[in-house]
């Protein structure tokens, strides 16, 4: 871009916001274009509005949404596949921590969806997980990958499906391939 001299900005909802600080327009090589995109397809996290999972960067997405100490809630709007990924589990403190109260609360329903060609290599508590405390509803794995050290459980729903402190119901979900 020319850095001002030759560019008009241009927003959806305000229209111009400057023009060309020469006072003339001039044509360009170069259109940038850009699109907000939201987090998730839809939802707001709770349990009446689910964030909606529909691609592989919704999904990546859940981490950055979870709260210490709050539910969130997630449902899966599609089958994905996530070949090419190494998934890094939701909920994985280090292994010396183990304060389990102080963890990520998940409720997901996958809706009879699946998570094609899941790998996780990841050192603490390989999963698509983690530690699963809360629950987990009508979920396929299909083909998954988990690489266990020997200093970490690992597994494909969970290292851990619920502790002492971090209660977890799992129903309706199956692994095959």
């Amino acid at each position: 871009m020319s850095g001002g001299k030759y560019s008009t900005l241009w927003s959806h909802e305000k229209g111009i916001l400057n023009n060309p600080s020469t006072g003339v327009a001039e044509k360009v090589a170069s259109v940038l274009y850009v699109v907000p995109s939201a987090p998730f397809a839809s939802g707001s996290g709770t349990s009446s509005s689910p964030y909606v999972i529909t691609s592989m960067r919704h999904l990546k997405n859940m981490s950055a949404s979870l709260v210490v100490g709050s539910e969130v809630f997630f449902e899966l709007g599609a089958d994905l596949d996530m070949a090419g990924h190494d998934w890094e589990p939701l909920n994985h403190l280090e292994p010396e921590s183990h304060n389990w109260g102080d963890s990520y609360h998940i409720n997901f329903d996958g809706k009879g969806h699946c998570l094609k060609n899941m790998h996780c290599s990841h050192k603490s508590y390989p999963s698509f997980f983690g530690v699963l405390y809360g629950e987990c509803r009508n979920l396929k794995f299909e083909n998954a990958k988990v690489e266990v050290s020997t200093t970490s459980p690992g597994a494909i729903l969970g290292a851990y499906v619920g502790t002492k402190n971090a209660p977890a119901i799992v129903e309706n979900c199956y692994v095959t391939g």
